[in-house]
């Protein structure tokens, strides 16, 4: 079994979800950390490399962005 790198990227830290990932939800310790309703959460992306998340999760980025789905928004930049 691989160890997943559990964590996202919220407000200029990297924070450590907590409990099991479920469907399409987490839940994060957000402990000593001034976090509101609409600030961006980062899964991947500037902060975090999708390559990393892929490699702990023993798979590759391409399969990872996948199977994100249709409920996230795409953005396609030239």
């Amino acid at each position: 079994m691989s160890y997943i790198l559990e964590v996202v990227w919220i407000k200029n830290k990297i924070i450590k979800i907590v409990g099991r990932v479920s469907m399409d939800m987490i839940t994060v310790d957000i402990s000593g950390i001034d976090v509101q309703i609409g600030d961006e959460v980062e899964l991947w992306g500037e902060n975090i490399s999708v390559s990393n998340i892929a490699r702990h999760a023993d798979t590759i980025s391409y399969e990872l962005l996948c199977a994100a789905g249709n409920a996230v928004p795409k953005v396609y930049i030239n």
